[in-house]
């Protein structure tokens, strides 16, 4: 037989609290987040537009290239 903890009105109670506890965690936290966000966001934007020019020469930067592609190489045959 099983039994509810809704036939216990202090069990019902306490998870009421629990919930309205991990409820409130949540809205906090996500309010935190936001505000947090909201400079990051700005901050994308602006090197969004501004693209990935180097401030010193206007150009570019160079790419880090990786040598795994030349040496992955089959061996070559013997001569």
């Amino acid at each position: 037989m099983l039994i509810s903890e809704l036939t216990f009105p202090h069990l019902v109670a306490a998870n009421d609290d629990r919930i309205a506890r991990d409820l409130e965690r949540r809205r906090v936290a996500l309010e935190r987040r936001a505000e947090a966000a909201e400079p990051a966001a700005a901050e994308t934007r602006a090197a969004a537009t501004a693209g990935p020019q180097t401030a010193a020469t206007g150009r570019a930067p160079r790419r880090a290239t990786s040598r795994r592609h030349l040496t992955n190489r089959m061996p070559r045959p013997a001569a």
